[in-house]
């Protein structure tokens, strides 16, 4: 039943997308790029639970070996990526901060612009009443800077 679920929303994110915006607000945005994903870890869980329940209610031994190294496979790919995670958390991190600078200083026009890049930044200003990636300063020789002549932005 969750995997159909996530099919269904996987869907709904990618081929309804206007529907999708009105429900979710001003942070869909953040989430039209998942719905391959969601698709994708619904059908897995779809298959697996087909293949869990078929073979433990008709007692096929082939099918619950199938079903039980699948599930290994999965924990030993979450172990893998959990230890992955902590051993590269500071690059990980140098690499969201680098990007997250380049995108206000290059891609931020200010809120009379549109685009992804705008709405997003200004939905994160406005939340969290603060300016830039690490502070105001981010602007300084930015492309709004530029163009706007202004210290930081007024959201």
């Amino acid at each position: 039943i969750c995997g159909s679920i996530l099919i269904g929303m996987g869907l709904w994110i990618k081929y309804g997308t206007e529907s999708f915006v009105r429900t979710i607000g001003s942070h869909s945005a953040c989430f039209l790029h998942v719905s391959l994903f969601c698709v994708a870890a619904g059908i897995v869980m779809v298959v697996l639970g087909f293949l869990g329940s078929y073979g433990a209610y008709w007692e096929k031994r082939v099918l619950l070996l199938i079903f039980l190294l699948i599930m290994l496979t999965l924990f030993i790919c979450e172990v893998a990526a959990a230890v992955l995670v902590l051993a590269f958390a500071d690059l990980a991190e140098s690499i969201v901060k680098d990007k997250g600078l380049q995108s206000i200083r290059k891609n931020y026009y200010g809120s009379n612009g549109h685009g992804l890049v705008v709405e997003s930044w200004d939905s994160i200003m406005k939340k969290f009443a603060c300016c830039g990636f690490f502070g105001y300063e981010d602007f300084i020789n930015s492309t709004f800077s530029v163009k706007t002549g202004l210290k930081y932005p007024k959201a």
